[in-house]
């Protein structure tokens, strides 16, 4: 896959979470984490948020891949972060397969990007 193509694929399913995570909490807190919703859903769209703003970042790396480098090697810090948070969570029962199964898609864009950047560095 080409690092544009690679790059906006991510962008989208970064914001195809984001709306999701915003638009169907309850769900999302049923059938990913176990749980029900707290009062207050602001960590839920914090959340939301930053994924939605490093969607922004892959798709500014999409257009110029040598350019921004550092946010695909953050996106790769991100990516890893997530999926290493499901695995957790779903350990200790606070999240569901389904989520591992969502945080696992992340884990393999963390390994394409990491080809990315090692083709580009040579």
């Amino acid at each position: 896959m080409a690092n544009k193509q690679l790059m906006y694929s991510a962008a989208i399913f970064n914001w195809l979470i984001a709306i999701a995570f915003t638009a169907a909490p309850n769900l999302v807190y049923t059938y990913l984490l176990s749980g029900e919703p707290p009062a207050g859903q602001a960590m839920l769209y914090l959340f939301a948020g930053l994924v939605f703003v490093f969607g922004i970042g892959y798709f500014w790396a999409g257009r110029n891949f040598e350019s921004n480098i550092s946010i695909v090697k953050l996106g790769i810090i991100g990516k890893l972060t997530v999926f290493a948070i499901a695995l957790i969570t779903g350990f200790l029962g606070l999240s569901t397969m389904l989520f591992l199964a969502a945080a696992f898609v992340d884990f393999i864009y963390a390994l394409l990007f990491i080809r990315a950047v090692r083709k580009y560095l040579g």
